[in-house]
């Protein structure tokens, strides 16, 4: 076996201590795993060595390429730990990052003359997106949208109100509180057709591209034509008015204070000053800050919430178209309303989103079903029509934003809205 090269040289070390002779014999091989273990079991039958007796036991055997690959391992890993710390080139991925971030940083420019941080492209388009500072257009231009120019401040400079009503702007804002407060301030001073919001507790500067096209592509149209949210009376009193004035103090009394609504005389209204005429069907004098939408309903108005079961009330025989009709009159939904709401809705069905309205029934913006809590911490809307379901999430954020009327598939949660459902809106018709 030695001939043919599948044994090689045979090491012995032997050791004479009184008359006996001790060694260790290593026997290298190149053959596989069964071979060798039978080879070492034939040494061990091995009785007599010359004139002398033997005994010959296998202490072990092993396989000396493992060991070789640990030391390759090791040795490599010590090579290339004294490349990288003597050796001062970066790695290929960080030389593209490097010189990718100085050429965007070329395409900043200083844009009006509040040298506001901007894209090199914000000349070359009729659109343009709003952000909060430098590192925001930064990560935008990583991403290849070149039209963005950065607010860099909290309050609003002249530049970008000049250049919203000349273009169609986007505000694009980060996921937190000071977004939202940033969006109330640019939308009461400039012309902001849509708004787009990065994820809850996320900057537009540390979005990936992928996020940002997402929340582009997700972004919330404000208004028709592309102007600013309407700055109703509903609104701006809502805004003014306590905790207490919203109808959340105190609601089991809410509806003895408000009085008969179809009786004649003074009728006082806690909350809402006093109110006097000859009622609802007179015209007389209702008070110098009360205002009406065109379905002659007090704006601002509140109502009490459906109850758990009136939603699914009787609605067979001969009462159940009447029954329906009933829980609309109670709760202050009017012919004309009725009307509005069922041509908006038409639209909607199938788009599992949901329509803001004013209180003149004007659309809003509409929003994704999922947004629609966030969409309402920015924008004060007297009705909703939603294509889902309106959970107990949305229901806080609506109650809170002092919503109206809501008008959705199924309602989950509840709150101090008017609640209908597209069947009872549609068993009315």
């Amino acid at each position: 076996m030695q001939k043919e090269g599948k044994i090689g040289r045979i090491e012995v070390s032997l050791e004479t201590e009184k008359g006996v002779t001790k060694g260790e014999i290593e026997i290298p091989t190149s053959l596989d795993k069964a071979e060798t273990a039978l080879i070492a079991a034939a040494l061990e039958t091995i009785e007599r060595v010359g004139p002398s007796e033997s005994k010959i036991k296998v202490e072990a055997i092993e396989d000396v390429r493992a060991s070789k690959r640990e030391y390759v391992m090791d040795r490599a890993k010590k090579l290339l730990k004294d490349f990288q710390e003597n050796s001062g080139m970066p790695e290929s991925g960080e030389l593209k990052m490097t010189i990718t971030d100085n050429v965007r940083m070329m395409e900043i420019v200083e844009y009006g003359r509040d040298r506001l941080p901007a894209g090199s492209g914000i000349d070359e388009s009729q659109e343009m997106i709003i952000v909060e500072g430098r590192a925001d257009v930064l990560n935008l231009l990583r991403c290849g949208i070149k039209n963005a120019i950065a607010l860099n401040g909290t309050s609003v400079p002249e530049t970008i109100k000049e250049l919203s009503r000349e273009r169609t702007a986007t505000l694009f804002v980060d996921g937190d509180r000071g977004g939202d407060l940033i969006t109330k301030d640019v939308i009461a001073t400039c012309e902001i057709a849509y708004v787009a919001r990065a994820p809850d507790g996320k900057e537009v500067e540390e979005l990936t591209k992928k996020e940002v096209l997402k929340a582009l592509r997700d972004r919330m149209e404000l208004g028709k034509g592309g102007g600013r949210i309407p700055s109703t009376p509903s609104t701006q009193r809502y805004q003014e008015r306590s905790y207490d004035d919203r109808g959340y103090g105190n609601r089991g009394n809410y509806r003895n204070d408000r009085g008969d609504r179809g009786s004649g005389g003074d009728r006082g209204r806690s909350g809402y000053g006093y109110r006097g005429g000859q009622g609802s069907q007179g015209g007389g004098n209702r008070g110098g800050f009360r205002h009406h939408n065109e379905y002659g309903r007090d704006r601002d108005e509140r109502r009490e919430p459906m109850a758990q079961g009136q939603e699914h009330g009787a609605l067979g025989g001969e009462h159940g178209e009447g029954a329906i009709r009933r829980e609309l009159r109670d709760f202050d939904v009017s012919k004309p309303e009725e009307e509005a709401l069922t041509r908006i809705q038409e639209e909607i069905i199938g788009t599992r989103g949901a329509y803001l309205l004013d209180s003149n029934l004007e659309i809003l913006g509409k929003v994704p079903l999922s947004e629609l809590p966030t969409a309402l911490k920015g924008i004060k809307a007297y009705a909703i029509i939603a294509d889902g379901v309106i959970t107990s999430q949305t229901a806080r954020a609506a109650e809170l934003s002092g919503v109206e009327i809501i008008l959705a598939k199924e309602f989950v949660g509840r709150g101090n809205f008017k609640a209908i459902t597209f069947t009872q809106l549609a068993r009315v018709k």
